[in-house]
Order: structure tokens, then C-alpha cells, then sequence
């Protein structure tokens, strides 16, 4: 069981090679906005690795949004195939949950996946 634990923990850390980060938009906490423990803005960007063939990307962003004249926090996903693995395999998919800063509580989550020839979009509104 451990040896399978390791073997997980090994291939996981391969299939995620490299990282790295910024800040796109850094608002800061005097201007209105409650004080979390990320930064808003934040935007970490993953290499995948299939082995130790490079075969996706995929970013994971945060910002602030203006939606229904509520200010909202966008917390995105987007993985996306490179031009090796999108020959016999496309992937492209996008997750997005706008969370409420005060509570914290989801308000909509959006998943649009396309993987090979499997689609799926999903909305979920949260009241």
C-alpha cells in the first residue's frame, strides 16, 4: 500500500513539472476589498507533463468581477492540450466559481470541458 502511495506521489509530481506565478491585478484591501488570506489577482501557470512529454498547460487565475452590481471574486481554471497530445487527444477545458468575498459562498460555478470527443457544460447558480 505505501509503495503504491509513493509510486502516486511520484507520478503526480511529474505530470506537474514546473510552476510559476503573478499578480495581475493587486487592488489593494483599503480600496473596498475585504482582506483574504490569497491575493485577488494571483494567476499560477502548470506545465503537464505526460512522463516527461510536455503535453498540456493549465492556468489558474483569480481577479475581481462586477456582476449584477455585486463585486464578485472569479476563480478560474483553464487546461488546455498542446499541439502534440490536441492531435490525437484535444483537451480544452474551462471551470470558473464566482465566490462571494464576505462569505465566501459560491454564488455560480461554470464547467465547459472538451476532451477528445467528450463536451460538457455545466451552470450552477447558488442562492
Amino acid at each position: 500500500m505505501v509503495k503504491s502511495l509513493h509510486g502516486l506521489t511520484l507520478v503526480g509530481l511529474l505530470m506537474l513539472g514546473s510552476v510559476s506565478f503573478s499578480w495581475a491585478d493587486s487592488s489593494p484591501v483599503s480600496a473596498g476589498n475585504p482582506d483574504l488570506w490569497f491575493p485577488v489577482g494571483e494567476r499560477l501557470e502548470y506545465r503537464v507533463y505526460w512522463g516527461i512529454i510536455p503535453v498540456a498547460t493549465s492556468v489558474i487565475a483569480s481577479k475581481w468581477v462586477e456582476v449584477d452590481g455585486n463585486r464578485m471574486i472569479s476563480i478560474t481554471v483553464r487546461s488546455k492540450s498542446n499541439r502534440f497530445l490536441s492531435t490525437f487527444y484535444p483537451v480544452d477545458d474551462f471551470i470558473e466559481s464566482l465566490v462571494d468575498p464576505e462569505t465566501f459562498l459560491p454564488t455560480r460555478f461554470i464547467k465547459k470541458l472538451s476532451e477528445g470527443r467528450h463536451h460538457y457544460n455545466e451552470v450552477t447558480y447558488f442562492d
